[in-house]
């Protein structure tokens, strides 16, 4: 997919939906992610974009940045209740589990088992999102929900997190769609130069001449 979108638009757009203000934290990586997105050729279709950050925003409790799971909370608190620890949420889409890690990291040639906390730079972060949503790397791949063509966003949570969340991931990707329609610019017509006729041009030439 390749397009740009105004900004603003999607701002006050996201903002009217969804009856919240972003934070300018929020805002600039609302911003960022929906460019990236519409402009990545692995994106197959306006729908899986939408589905992607409707993920992002749940995810990430809509601050659409890289944030650690429940980050308003401790490290020690995360050390003593999560089961997953160290391997616990991180990132856009907030990947779990210790195997998770070795397997992302080994596919993307990157020490993510040694180093979890690499989960939460923006690139790597996009990466495990977009990368592992669609090739299935927590579950099922994104495109056999959602394409170009069909959009089944309540069944499309399998691509993270089996059913959890479904039916709200679901609205929120509604959402998204009419936000990106109504933000996708579109590309500036460019003139064409008519061609005259060549007895016309003749028709100058002589009148030009003879004159």
């Amino acid at each position: 997919m390749d397009a740009d979108i105004a900004d603003d638009v999607l701002i006050c757009q996201y903002e009217d939906r969804f009856e919240t203000a972003l934070a300018p934290e929020a805002a600039a990586g609302l911003v960022n992610l929906a460019r990236r997105l519409m402009r990545d050729p692995r994106v197959d279709g306006l729908a899986q974009a939408a589905y992607i950050l409707a993920t992002v925003k749940h995810e990430t409790d809509g601050r659409f940045v890289p944030v650690e799971e429940a980050y308003w909370l401790s490290e020690r608190w995360r050390q003593r209740n999560l089961p997953y620890y160290p391997y616990h949420g991180r990132g856009y889409v907030q990947i779990t589990w210790q195997a998770n890690y070795l397997r992302a990291g080994r596919t993307l040639g990157i020490p993510l088992e040694a180093q979890p906390a690499l989960a939460l730079e923006p690139q790597t972060a996009y990466v495990l999102l977009v990368r592992g949503m669609l090739e299935g790397w927590y579950g099922r791949p994104l495109s056999d929900f959602v394409t170009a063509d069909t959009a089944d966003f309540y069944h499309a949570r399998r691509s993270v997190n089996g059913l959890d969340r479904a039916h709200m991931i679901a609205r929120y990707a509604d959402e998204f769609m009419e936000i990106l329609e109504d933000a996708i610019q579109e590309p500036p017509r460019v003139p064409q130069p008519t061609r005259r006729n060549p007895f016309l041009r003749l028709k100058d030439w002589v009148l030009t001449t003879v004159l």
